[in-house]
C-alpha cells in the first residue's frame, strides 16, 4: 500500500496488520469524505493488488467490519493470487455466507476444507456448509458435513445444532432429541441464541416422540409459573414449525 498516497492520519506499517487495516477502513469517512462505500474504495485501491498476503488481511478486515461485498471481491482476489491459502477460502466463504449466497459460500469452505482438512478453520467450514444444505433440504448431506463439524470442534455447540437440524429433517427424532441435549449442555455461556435454539431442538423432537411432558424436568425450565405446560406446548410448536419450514440457520 502507497500510505503516502494515501495521507491517511494514522500511524500504520507500510504493510498494514489486518488491525490497521479495520482502524483504516472506520476512519476512511473521516478522512475523505463521502459515503462509507465511497471512503472504503479509497483503502482498497489504495492496497496492492498483487500482494496475496496484503489482499487477505484487507479482505479479513472488512469481513470483521460486515463489509462483505467489499470482503468478496477483495478475498477473491486473494485466493487466485494464493491459490494454497486455506483460511482465505474459508473468510471468502464466511462472506458470501453472510450475504445469503449459499451457491458461493459452500465451493469456498470446500475448498477450505480440502486444502487443509485439520486446520482451524476446518471444523466451522463443515458447519456451514452443513446449514447450507440444510437449506437446500439436503438433510443427508448436512448430517455428514455437521458431524465431521462435530469431530473436530467437540466443545462447540454450533456443529450439535446443525446435526440435530438435520437429523430432524430426515424424521430420526430420539438421535435428533440427543444431538440437541449435548447442544444444549455445551451451549451454557456461549453465543446467546445457541441455547435458545438447542432448547427449540430438544422441544421439538420431544414433541415429535409426544413425550412433550418431559420437556421442564429435562430442560430444568424455572418458574412453572411461566413455562405452564400451555406454554411449552406453543414453545414446542414453534420449534417445530421452524425447523420444518427450511429457513437459513441462525447458528
Amino acid at each position: 500500500m502507497s500510505l503516502a498516497a494515501l495521507l491517511l492520519p494514522v500511524s500504520v506499517s507500510a504493510s498494514p496488520t489486518e488491525q490497521e487495516y479495520i482502524e483504516l477502513l472506520r476512519g476512511s469517512v473521516t478522512t475523505y469524505g463521502g459515503t462509507a462505500q465511497e471512503a472504503m474504495r479509497h483503502v482498497i485501491d489504495g492496497a496492492d493488488r498483487n500482494d496475496a498476503a496484503d489482499q487477505f488481511r484487507l479482505g479479513t478486515a472488512l469481513m470483521r467490519i460486515k463489509h462483505h461485498f467489499a470482503a468478496i471481491e477483495v478475498l477473491t482476489r486473494a485466493t487466485e493470487l494464493a491459490p494454497g491459502n486455506a483460511t482465505a477460502f474459508a473468510t471468502l466463504g464466511i462472506s458470501y455466507y453472510a450475504t445469503g449466497n449459499c451457491d458461493k459460500a459452500v465451493p469456498a469452505f470446500a475448498k477450505a476444507v480440502e486444502l487443509d482438512p485439520a486446520g482451524p478453520r476446518a471444523g466451522d467450514s463443515s458447519r456451514r456448509i452443513g446449514s447450507c444444505l440444510i437449506y437446500r433440504k439436503d438433510y443427508a448431506g448436512a448430517e455428514k458435513r455437521c458431524a465431521e463439524a462435530g469431530r473436530l470442534l467437540p466443545s462447540d455447540p454450533a456443529p450439535r445444532l446443525c446435526l440435530g437440524h438435520a437429523q430432524f429433517g430426515q424424521a430420526r427424532y430420539a438421535e435428533s432429541l440427543s444431538t440437541y441435549l449435548v447442544a444444549y449442555r455445551l451451549s451454557s455461556g456461549a453465543y446467546p441464541p445457541f441455547p435458545a435454539e438447542a432448547r427449540s431442538g430438544v422441544l421439538a423432537n420431544l414433541a415429535k416422540l409426544n413425550r412433550l411432558g418431559e420437556a421442564a424436568d429435562t430442560l430444568k425450565l424455572a418458574p412453572a409459573s411461566t413455562y405452564t405446560p400451555q406454554f411449552i406446548e406453543r414453545l414446542a410448536a414453534n420449534a417445530v414449525s421452524k425447523l420444518e419450514l427450511g429457513e437459513k440457520p441462525q447458528w
